[in-house]
């Protein structure tokens, strides 16, 4: 399925603003030179909740998000994008402002020529395996763990991180793990998750 985006509005009061119930990949794709927006209330339904759904754009299948256009997600809601399975993005302006997860995929999560920036209540970026970034820029301006994934591999890319824990969580996510982060930007510090840096 191929899905672009050239200059729209999205609003949804208690379900995902985009939804993908079924299918093989999807391609989410920013019409060059566009501004995309998409937003969601605080209080999903009950047919949403039944789904699982809990995100402004949710995803059951594999994602990926391309093109050159920007996209600003926004939700008062748990998170901004999310995958159950694969979510990859290889280009566009993303700016993403969620109480929870900023990007979250149960699977493989991958970035590629992409200017992202996102404001997180809980992770920036969560993978329930592996976290790849390639090239880019990734700017976490707030959050409480900037990325967490069973493995994070950064092969390049210009990223900047300010949590409130760690900046780089690669231990599957328990609370009484070690973690390689604290109070710092873009850097990574040793030490006891919680541990003052």
């Amino acid at each position: 399925v191929w899905i672009m985006l050239d200059g729209v509005d999205i609003y949804c009061e208690d379900d995902a603003a985009i939804i993908v119930d079924q299918a093989d990949k999807v391609f989410l794709t920013l019409a060059e030179g566009s501004e995309n927006y998409v937003e969601t209330g605080s209080e999903y339904s009950d047919e949403a909740l039944e789904d699982n759904t809990n995100a402004a754009i949710f995803s059951h299948d594999d994602l990926t998000i391309n093109g050159s256009g920007s996209l600003t997600v926004s939700t008062s809601y748990r998170h901004g994008i999310v995958s159950k399975d694969d979510l990859v993005i290889t280009g566009g302006t993303i700016s993403v402002t969620v109480p929870e997860d900023g990007l979250k995929a149960n699977d493989y999560l991958k970035i590629a020529n992409a200017d992202i920036t996102i404001d997180a209540g809980d992770d920036g970026i969560h993978s329930d395996t592996d976290f790849y970034i390639e090239s880019g820029t990734l700017l976490i301006s707030e959050c409480y763990e900037g990325i967490e994934a069973i493995t994070i591999e950064i092969a390049g890319g210009d990223i900047t991180i300010y949590p409130s824990d760690d900046g780089l969580n690669a231990n599957g996510g328990s609370s009484d793990t070690f973690g390689m982060g604290g109070g710092m930007g873009g850097g990574m510090g040793g030490g006891p998750r919680g541990q003052e840096q």
